[in-house]
């Protein structure tokens, strides 16, 4: 983490949610990084704190911000998370919807598996 905090410019999270990565990423953790850097999740929503990437892109510490999550994901309840207007007006984050680990051979699995129930209902299995 040392040399991370030090040198990057980008950072990208790929890393699964537990219970010592949940809010891993939040104000303390961004504190650390010495220059600005652009930062990415398409990991899980509850790792990183959307406040604490708000704060960190207000301070000037992230350039501009990805997320493929959140950590509160469907409406109603996102638009009621006390970030959510900030996150909206935001220039500086590109959200996309939950799509970062989508291959063409995950998207061709997904559609065969979809075709496959949708045949069994038809023939009433």
């Amino acid at each position: 983490m040392e040399e991370i905090v030090k040198h990057s410019d980008v950072l990208s999270l790929h890393i699964p949610l537990t219970s010592e990565t949940r809010q891993m990423v939040n104000d303390e953790y961004f504190f650390h990084f010495r220059k600005p850097f652009f930062f990415i999740n398409t990991a899980r929503g509850e790792i990183v704190s959307t406040a604490s990437v708000l704060k960190a892109i207000e301070n000037k510490k992230i350039l501009a911000a990805g997320l493929d999550v959140l950590e509160t994901e469907k409406f109603p309840a996102l638009a009621q998370q006390n970030w959510y207007q900030e996150l909206v007006a935001s220039g500086k984050i590109l959200l996309t919807p939950h799509v970062g680990g989508w291959t063409f051979d995950s998207y061709r699995k997904i559609s065969e598996v979809l075709a496959q129930k949708l045949e069994e209902l038809r023939l009433g299995h």
